[in-house]
């Protein structure tokens, strides 16, 4: 027990030393919070008064989107692979019809009037009839299909309203006159058996009769050319127009057979035959790695395995696929295509007459220009047709890909557009970068135009600071929108943490680095009353510091101090403790004495 009273004004003296180190650090805490406490200006934007940022400049390392609007190669390109060109085949009025084409036909005309005809069902006879009590006859009567017509005739009287004012006509009454039979007659013929059967109850009745209708089959409707087992070509009209040859004819010659036949029975005949697939081609197509244009896999038609690239290597990229009945130029039998050749077998092989032929690839067209290349197609597609007109345009060139996207502001404020370069842009605004991108491609591009915006705001940011209460501060970057409140960046970290106070401040940074600016925060007001006063808008560099709690600072500073104290203390009580034991000293009750 001596031991430990000739120690004890030493312990008192270190936590008199504690306290007195402990009393210090917050007096000059206290001092350093006085200083942040500046005059605070009335002007400053908050959340029910917020200002427009200034317009934004680019700046590393923003994250770029350029798109394109109009971007065409300068007149002379020449194509490479994974272009994309837009081919419109169009048949002429030269080409032949071929098996498996859809062709509309439309056939009109007035039917021949003849007294020497035959009536026969469908048929419309207009009969005058005089001296027929109490209705005279002047109506049409249809042939029925007995070969009969009715001769019912209706009386009608003006129907008025309680004004005096015609309101329309009602039926008074039907006279039936009985039935005539004209079937296998002239109309003469016809005009004489309807007179004797009135003159059986009007003696002094007279009769005109004429013929107003035949019965007629206008064609307005799509049928498809057909192949018959000896090698012809043939339309199938309906009765009574029948088959019509059309092997080696032409749309207008395949017309005017059909007028020739509707002759027979119509005079003022109007025909027109028209190809519906008159535009087999008319697709968006890659350029392939070996430079060649398959025809048969527009691009966004997927192709089987082993069959090189599917779909140019971008399949879902374009879907602007407009195909018609794929057609050879000679008698093979051709379905309507439908896209999908699996299993096809290419002109002139073993089975080829029985399954889809193909136009199959144009072969190499690297380095050739748009005309060049619209030369080799319709060469290649003559094969097929004996007319045909070929557009060829370029919808996408594989270097768009390289300017099109997302492009990162490098550190020396430059982006890179693949093939075509960097352009400087740091410094500018959105405006200004399109405008000195769209000139450095004007060199390749034929007035291009693109839309820049930003992707992300990368550059301009602004910071939440946490002091950690002895334990290390917390540095948080978020990037700036121009809308953010000191709200909005604390619900961005989770709110305040438990070593934090409610001391809250912004420091902003000023032109002038002796001078500093900081605004003070009421958590309080902003989150209890709901005040804005001290919910500032956020600008650019902005610096939302959250003080830490004095007393876990002190706790944590205390411990700090005490730690090394504590592991001393304890090694040494340890040590004296062993020591003691190994030595032989021991507790001696007996004597009363350790």
């Amino acid at each position: 027990m001596s031991r430990i009273y000739r120690n004890l004004p030493c312990l008192a003296s270190c936590l008199v030393l504690t306290a007195l180190l402990a009393a210090g650090g917050c007096c000059v805490t206290q001092s350093q919070q006085q200083q942040l406490h500046l005059p605070m200006q009335d002007t400053m934007p908050r959340e029910l008064s917020k200002v427009i940022l200034p317009t934004y400049t680019i700046e590393p390392p923003d994250l770029l989107m350029v798109d394109q609007v109009y971007l065409v190669p300068k007149e002379g390109y020449q194509l490479r692979p994974r272009d994309v060109v837009r081919v419109t085949a169009h048949r002429g009025p030269g080409d032949t019809l071929k098996e498996g084409d859809q062709v509309y036909v439309e056939v009109q005309g007035v039917p021949l009037k003849a007294r020497s005809f035959e009536l026969r069902p469908g048929d419309a006879l207009q009969v005058h009839a005089a001296g027929v009590v109490p209705q005279p006859i002047v109506d049409a009567f249809q042939v029925d299909d007995d070969g009969q017509i009715q001769l019912r005739v209706p009386e009608m009287t003006e129907k008025r309203d309680a004004m005096g004012n015609v309101s329309g006509t009602e039926l008074v009454a039907v006279h039936d006159y009985g039935t005539v039979r004209v079937a296998g007659m002239g109309v003469k013929q016809a005009e004489e058996a309807i007179r004797k059967h009135l003159a059986e109850r009007f003696p002094e009745a007279s009769v005109v009769a004429l013929l107003l209708q035949e019965p007629q089959t206008p064609i307005l409707s799509t049928f498809v050319v057909h192949h018959r087992a000896d090698g012809e070509d043939e339309i199938i009209l309906p009765v009574p127009y029948g088959r019509i040859t059309v092997t080696g004819m032409t749309a207008a010659e395949a017309e005017q057979a059909i007028a020739t036949r509707a002759q027979s029975s119509m005079y003022q005949v109007a025909a027109r035959v028209a190809l519906v697939n008159v535009t087999p081609v008319n697709s968006s197509y890659w350029v392939e790695l070996d430079g060649s244009i398959d025809l048969d896999n527009p691009v966004g038609f997927a192709r089987t395995a082993g069959e090189g690239i599917v779909a140019g290597q971008g399949a879902g990229t374009l879907y602007n696929v407009e195909a018609g009945p794929l057609q050879p130029q000679t008698g093979r039998r051709v379905p309507v295509f439908d896209g999908m050749h699996e299993g096809a077998v290419p002109p002139g092989e073993a089975g080829g007459t029985e399954k889809t032929v193909l136009f199959r690839r144009v072969d190499d067209i690297r380095g050739g220009t748009v005309d060049e290349v619209k030369g080799l197609i319709t060469k290649h597609l003559l094969h097929y047709f004996q007319d045909i007109e070929v557009a060829v345009s370029i919808e996408q060139i594989a270097a768009q890909q390289e300017v099109m996207g997302e492009h990162l502001v490098t550190p020396d404020g430059t982006v890179t557009l693949g093939t075509y370069g960097s352009v400087p842009v740091v410094g500018l605004t959105l405006a200004q970068a399109k405008t000195v991108i769209e000139h450095h491609l004007s060199q390749w591009f034929q007035e291009p135009e693109i839309s820049v915006d930003v992707f992300a705001y990368n550059s301009k940011v602004y910071y939440v600071i946490t002091q950690g209460a002895g334990l290390g501060d917390g540095v948080t970057r978020f990037p700036i929108t121009g809308n953010e409140t000191v709200l909005d960046a604390i619900s961005q970290i989770g709110g305040l943490d438990q070593v934090a106070s409610k001391r809250i401040w912004i420091a902003r940074p000023t032109p002038n680095p002796d001078e500093v600016q900081v605004l003070p925060v009421s958590w309080e007001e902003i989150t209890a009353q709901a005040s804005a006063s001290t919910n500032y808008q956020l600008l650019p560099g902005d610096r939302l510091f959250i003080a830490e709690d004095k007393l876990v600072a002190f706790d944590t500073g205390l411990s700090k101090l005490l730690a090394p104290v504590e592991r001393i203390m304890g090694f040494t009580i340890l040590g004296t403790g062993t020591a003691s034991r190994l030595t032989g000293n021991v507790l001696d009750y007996r004597q009363g004495r350790f």
